[in-house]
């Protein structure tokens, strides 16, 4: 416990000491604790990995972090232009990875004279000199972690088991193989697994093919960036906590080999063209593709710890903007980033990163912290909410405040940084027991609860169930005994086509054709105009598509989009609501995920989640069991999970069975309150 605790202590002093001398500030009273360092102590307080207030108090406007701008990690001296068999322009986000990945080789290179050479200076000053990066980054090379909690690395079994129905998981398995009945397959459908876990990784090699290759090349032409001779001259050096030897041997052996990529892959116009625009050679090609491993590093790096700030034009509003100082991020920022999340509202946050005058990273004390408090900050932008008066000095305030802290949801998180904030799950189950149970209206607010999808195409599939079933006929039979016709209202013969026999030229299709393919419904305003716009094309006689949306000639239909006050109308909200509850049903459906789908070799952790749900339910079954079927259950057993910390005790499954559950709890309770809405406009019809 004492070389572990060491080690951590030496890692930190190290970084304070380096932002130190090089004009920055470290307050004294900081320090880095991890869980390892503090083994055998059952009463630490030291849970996770984090900076805290170890040597003494710290008062409200004191001086957290300061650092200069110099000390950042960035893209901001990356060239922006570049060219291959066009001109081109590098994003923030390849010019930051590509900064990152060239300090990663750099930190590789023997610290000679011939090295200090090629970087302009001597072997004196090269601790000092930015110049020599591999040097003058090792203090922050080696506080990063040696893995990442990113999506990057969950399996496609945990996408499809944990993320089941989520946009986000849709997005993660968007490119997975489609494996037919004639695949080999193991009883545990293992195979299917690996082919779709290959087929993610192979992707991932395309995308880093196409975008980051042609970049880096141009670097390595350019500049001489990314030697691969620079990997075999020191191989075995593992003075930096993220290198090629830091990657698992079964790891890199499968992404060396099974992924093998070189310069004979990349079709032959698109390889001689990339060569003559850089000037390098088949050999120095195929050391730029070999960097998939650190590509792939780096992006977990760049996702889970990078910042967006102002530029430096912002700051001055009188700098002249230029394709360097106008860089807003991302920015790997040394010390910060060891700082953990807490929501703005919280109790747990304590300071705000802000930009200096100077153009400095800086962090201070919006709160008097005591011995032992973790510093914390939001990892969202924030929208100016004054966290030192907003801050809350009891915990127990945390869980009743149900005003969103952060306007990140809990998919933009773990996609971004990798995790989910916990306590989202208590705030959901208050919700959910408040206005499901108590009947009455919950206080959340949704600007920061993810909102679900449904496809275009499931929501005309909806319209056009209800259009064929007898549901008009009973409206329309409903409004002739109710009178209702005499008071002025309409029925008509809603149209059944199927979507395959659509005249393509008429407006109807035009303007469904161009309204989003993925509908979004959000916890603040889930009756969107986009989607009763769609409902209603399904349902309006010809002659009322034709005055509202135009002509089927040449200029197309006019851009029309319907808001709530058609609903108004009896026959055709009656239509329209009751659909949108039914696309409302099948898509709730979706996220249903079973034990049975979980690895066997994780049954520790499924006994305890079994545990849990038969608690929730009052029984002492065994065998499979479902989540994402009921979402009181759902929200009521991750509560618990995360409040009794059972998740990161029983390591990385339960964690994101936790992560993925609230996210999909999320986009449960904006379809909840679609269905909610459409239910009482239904009531109000009635009642009208």
């Amino acid at each position: 416990m004492t070389d572990i605790n060491s080690q951590s202590n030496v890692l930190h002093d190290n970084l304070a000491q380096w932002i130190r001398q090089n004009g920055g500030k470290v307050h004294p009273n900081l320090s880095l604790h991890t869980p390892e360092s503090h083994v055998g102590d059952k009463t630490s307080r030291y849970t996770h990995r984090g900076i805290f207030v170890s040597s003494g108090p710290i008062t409200k406007g004191e001086v957290l972090i300061s650092l200069p701008p110099r000390l950042a990690l960035d893209g901001s001296g990356m060239p922006v232009e570049y060219t291959t068999d066009q001109p081109m322009n590098a994003s923030p986000w390849l010019r930051c990875l590509a900064s990152l990945v060239q300090v990663w080789y750099q930190q590789q290179m023997k610290d000679d004279d011939n090295d200090c050479k090629c970087n302009g200076t001597s072997s004196r000053d090269t601790a000092t000199t930015p110049s020599s990066k591999h040097n003058f980054y090792k203090p922050y090379l080696d506080s990063l972690p040696k893995s990442y909690d990113s999506l990057l690395n969950w399996s496609a079994r945990e996408i499809q088991s944990f993320l089941v129905g989520t946009t986000l998981g849709t997005v993660a398995l968007q490119e997975q193989v489609v494996c037919n009945s004639s695949s080999s397959k193991t009883d545990d459908g293992s195979d299917v697994d690996s082919k779709v876990d290959d087929q993610m990784e192979r992707n991932l090699h395309k995308r880093f093919e196409a975008t980051v290759v042609p970049y880096l090349s141009y670097l390595r032409g350019t500049a001489g960036f990314f030697s691969l001779d620079v990997i075999v001259a020191t191989k075995g050096d593992t003075t930096c906590s993220t290198t090629i030897d830091n990657i698992p041997d079964a790891k890199r052996k499968k992404e060396s080999t099974t992924f093998s990529v070189t310069s004979d892959d990349i079709p032959d116009a698109k390889r001689q063209k990339m060569k003559d625009s850089s000037e390098i050679t088949n050999k120095e090609l195929d050391d730029i593709v070999d960097l998939f491993p650190l590509f792939r590093q780096g992006c977990m790096c760049i996702s889970t710890r990078a910042f967006h700030m102002q530029s430096q034009t912002d700051i001055k509003s009188n700098e002249v903007s230029t394709p360097g100082n106008d860089y807003q991020g991302p920015y790997l920022l040394p010390y910060i980033d060891l700082l953990n999340h807490a929501p703005r509202l919280s109790s747990k946050h304590v300071t705000t990163l802000r930009r200096d005058a100077d153009g400095s990273f800086l962090m201070v004390a919006e709160r008097d912290i005591a011995v032992g408090e973790e510093v914390c900050h939001s990892y969202d932008s924030g929208d100016g909410v004054d966290a030192a008066n907003s801050a809350t000095d009891d915990e127990e305030d945390d869980e009743l405040n149900e005003t969103p802290s952060c306007s990140l949801t809990s998919a933009q998180l773990l996609q971004t940084f990798g995790f989910v904030d916990g306590s989202v799950a208590a705030r959901l189950s208050r919700h959910f027991q408040t206005e499901e149970e108590k009947g009455q209206e919950s206080s959340l607010s949704g600007s920061s609860i993810t909102p679900a999808i449904i496809a275009k195409k499931d929501i005309c599939l909806s319209c056009r169930e209800v259009a064929k079933s007898t549901y008009p006929n009973a409206v329309c039979k409903f409004m002739e005994e109710a009178g209702l016709m005499e008071e002025g209202w309409e029925h008509w013969e809603v149209p059944t086509q199927a979507e395959d026999s659509e005249d393509v030229t008429s407006a109807r299709w035009k303007v469904l054709d161009s309204l989003p393919d993925e509908i979004v419904v959000s916890f603040d305003r889930p009756l969107s105009e986009e989607l009763i716009t769609i409902c209603c094309l399904n349902f309006l006689p010809d002659d009322a598509v034709g005055e509202l949306f135009g002509d089927s000639d040449d200029s197309g239909s006019k851009n029309v989009m319907l808001d709530d006050e058609v609903l108004d109308d009896y026959f055709l909200g009656k239509l329209v609501l009751h659909a949108i509850t039914k696309a409302v049903k099948e898509k709730m459906g979706t996220y249903k995920g079973c034990s049975k789908d979980i690895d066997s070799g994780h049954s520790k952790c499924l006994s305890t989640l079994e545990s849990f749900y038969n608690e929730d339910r009052g029984s002492n079954d065994v065998g499979p069991f479902s989540w994402g079927v009921n979402h009181v259950a759902d929200a009521q057993v991750v509560a618990k999970l995360v409040s009794t910390n059972e998740a990161a005790a029983h390591g990385e499954l339960l964690q994101k069975f936790a992560y993925g559950t609230i996210v999909s709890l999320e986009e449960r309770a904006s379809l909840l309150k679609l269905k909610k809405a459409a239910l009482n406009r239904l009531v109000q019809l009635d009642e009208s």
